[in-house]
Parts: structure tokens; C-alpha cells; sequence
């Protein structure tokens, strides 16, 4: 089992799959997801947000 940065290549006489922990595979999707919205914003085609106070009373907390 691969545990920590620790990976485990099956081959077939090539490598046919790697095994990676779910905190590797985390890691790397919020990576994935910053490099995305890094180039995003270099883009200039971000989406608008949501102000803070609108999100506060989506959630019903106080202002």
C-alpha cells in the first residue's frame, strides 16, 4: 500500500498503473485547482464572486 509520497508502479513490461495515496491525489487536485484559477485570472475570465456579506446570509450567519 502506498503510504505518504510513496508510489507503486505496476508494469506490464511498461507501467501499466500507479498506486498513490488519497492524500497524494488530494494534493494534486487542489494543485490542478489553483494552476486553473492562476491562469484564470492571468486570463482575465474569472467569473464574478459572490460578495462576502451575500454569502454570510446564504448560511444565516450574522453580518
Amino acid at each position: 500500500m502506498a503510504h505518504g509520497g510513496e508510489t507503486i508502479t505496476l508494469t506490464d513490461g511498461e507501467a501499466a498503473a500507479l498506486l498513490v495515496s488519497p492524500q497524494m491525489v488530494e494534493d494534486l487536485e487542489d494543485a490542478l485547482a489553483v494552476a486553473d484559477y492562476e491562469r484564470r485570472k492571468a486570463q482575465g475570465t474569472l467569473a464574478p464572486g459572490i460578495p462576502h456579506a451575500e454569502v454570510r446570509r446564504i448560511l444565516g450567519l450574522r453580518p
